[in-house]
């Protein structure tokens, strides 16, 4: 029996990978869930010398590459889990988000349908395309796709909650809130889901539900910036300015929207400024608006002390802050070298040769499509 896991992740949680457990690599499946991904590599690795045939440790060891960010090699661990089994949909789907992730996204599109013409109800495949189609600006297509992930897989609330993010991206706010209503009672631990009913109730002027809302999304995870963000924003408007920079500063230390694990190093930290008011100005755009600054510089950092696993992870939030980022490709190609991973090394650089050391970033855009879920013009 395989067991499957999807990985999902930051801004528009994009579904990542899909893995299976053979009894023999049950080592492995300990060390992702422990996220010691060196640890996992090597496991599975050594599994694939004893089974170089089977689509499942390839798939795993895809999963392994995707979350350590070497995209390029998630895509040849996919790319050859397709070739060892063409009828195995979760092959396509991974190979598909490591496209995506490298930017190919006609490539990933190509291989989510791909995935769901051999399971049609595939819910990671659903959500990846309904994500292509949220970037694209198509909102209703995305909106399909987010439905149908959800009535495919049930218990799944990220579904959902990507449907009501969909929701809130074309002013449907009560739609939006019964989105994420459903997503919190399928997990009622799914902190991000009260968020995000939070911010629905605030669309339809209900300051008091919404606080409701972000104070219980903080109590299931005191580190979920977006939800101090947001509830800044309702006390801001409420003419309480001292609490609302106490919350927007909580944000900040947590780096809004993207989640960082604590245990990681230390966090960056840009200057919150002390607004009279928030009406137009927000502190915490800062923080998600810096064009991939923040982590930028730490990922410098991280590269100068030899931290080359720190610094990919932080190298890769910039470029995700900012694709636009050519220093960030240019330090990433590095990290790639020290990693021995020469391939995508050379494509960094490229990419990094065409943008040029000069960082361009629309932070009127940014705000936009941050803090109220509107999509800016081309």
């Amino acid at each position: 029996m395989k067991h499957i896991i999807a990985t999902l992740l930051a801004v528009v949680f994009l579904a990542g990978s899909v893995w299976a457990k053979p009894v023999d690599i049950e080592n492995a499946e300990q060390s992702i869930r422990q996220k010691s991904y060196d640890t996992a590599l090597k496991q599975l690795s050594a599994a694939i010398e004893k089974d170089p045939n089977s689509a499942g440790l390839y798939c795993n060891r895809g999963y392994v590459y995707f979350r350590q960010g070497r995209y390029l090699s998630a895509f040849r661990n996919y790319d050859r889990a397709v070739a060892l089994d063409p009828s195995n949909p979760a092959a396509y789907n991974g190979r598909g988000a490591s496209c995506a992730k490298m930017g190919e996204k006609d490539l990933a599109l190509k291989d989510f349908n791909k995935a769901l013409s051999l399971a049609q109800d595939y819910a990671p495949a659903l959500v990846n395309r309904g994500n292509i189609a949220a970037i694209q600006g198509q909102a209703k297509q995305a909106q399909a796709d987010y439905e149908h992930a959800g009535d495919a897989d049930g218990k799944d609330p990220l579904s959902l909650y990507n449907s009501g993010l969909a929701y809130l991206s074309t002013a449907q706010a009560k739609e939006a809130a019964a989105a994420f209503e459903k997503a919190a009672q399928t997990d009622p631990d799914h902190a991000p889901s009260f968020s995000g009913w939070g911010l629905a109730w605030l669309r339809q002027g209900n300051a008091d539900r919404a606080m409701t809302h972000f104070d219980r999304a903080l109590e299931l995870d005191p580190g979920l910036a977006e939800a101090y963000a947001r509830r800044g924003l309702v006390k801001a408007r409420q003419g309480d300015c001292d609490k609302s920079v106490e919350d927007i500063e909580a944000g900040l230390t947590f780096n809004f929207i993207y989640r960082i694990d604590l245990a990681g190093g230390d966090l960056p930290r840009p200057k919150a400024q002390k607004a009279v008011t928030l009406g137009t100005a927000y502190p915490v755009i800062d923080a998600v608006c810096d064009g991939g600054k923040a982590y930028f510089e730490r990922g410098v950092s991280y590269f100068s002390k030899g931290n080359y696993s720190m610094a990919l992870m932080d190298f890769n939030n910039a470029i995700l802050q900012n694709p636009d980022h050519g220093k960030a490709f240019r330090y990433r190609g590095q990290v790639y070298e020290k990693l021995g991973d020469a391939e995508q090394a050379e494509m960094d650089f490229l990419r990094a040769d065409t943008l040029g050391d000069e960082v361009l970033f629309d932070k009127d855009c940014c705000i936009k499509k941050t803090l109220h879920f509107v999509p800016c013009e081309d």
